[in-house]
């Protein structure tokens, strides 16, 4: 198996989405307890990508379980 079929199959959106979750949430925290409040730009930027990092992360879910149950259908046809 070449390193480009590892790279591949490493569940990457999981860890992605685990990693963005934990940066909102420390920033969050340092807003709320004041000692970095975000700016304008800032929170635009946490809104835009969390909502594209997520609906990406749901989206490909989504297509992999229809692809998982499509090829075992066809297994079992």
């Amino acid at each position: 198996m070449s390193m480009d079929d590892r790279i591949r199959r490493l569940p990457l959106t999981k860890l992605i989405a685990l990693c963005f979750t934990i940066f909102t949430c420390v920033l969050i925290v340092l807003d709320v307890t004041s000692l970095c409040p975000l700016t304008e730009r800032s929170a635009d930027l946490l809104k835009w990508l969390g909502s594209t990092i997520i609906v990406g992360y749901f989206s490909k879910s989504a297509y992999e379980h229809k692809v998982n149950s499509d090829s075992g259908r066809r297994i079992d046809q």
